[in-house]
C-alpha cells in the first residue's frame, strides 16, 4: 500500500513539475521582472521533475530488494 501512494506522489511531482514548465518556452529575452519570473520557474520546474525521478528509481529499487 506503501509502494502505491510512493508512486502515486512521484508522479505529482512529475505533474507540477510538467505544469511549472509550461509556457515557459514561449517568452522573450528583453528581460524585466517576467523574463526572471519565467526562468525561475523554468529551474524549479525542472529540479521537480528531478526528485520525481529518483523517487521514482527508488520506489521500483525497493521493490527488488526487500
Amino acid at each position: 500500500m506503501h509502494t502505491i501512494l510512493f508512486y502515486l506522489g512521484a508522479l505529482a511531482l512529475y505533474g507540477l513539475g510538467a505544469s511549472c514548465i509550461r509556457n515557459t518556452q514561449r517568452y522573450s529575452r528583453l528581460g524585466g521582472d517576467r523574463y526572471l519570473w519565467k526562468e525561475k520557474r523554468r529551474v524549479i520546474g525542472v529540479i521537480l521533475i528531478v526528485m520525481a525521478t529518483i523517487s521514482l528509481g527508488t520506489g521500483i529499487l525497493s521493490q527488488f530488494y526487500r
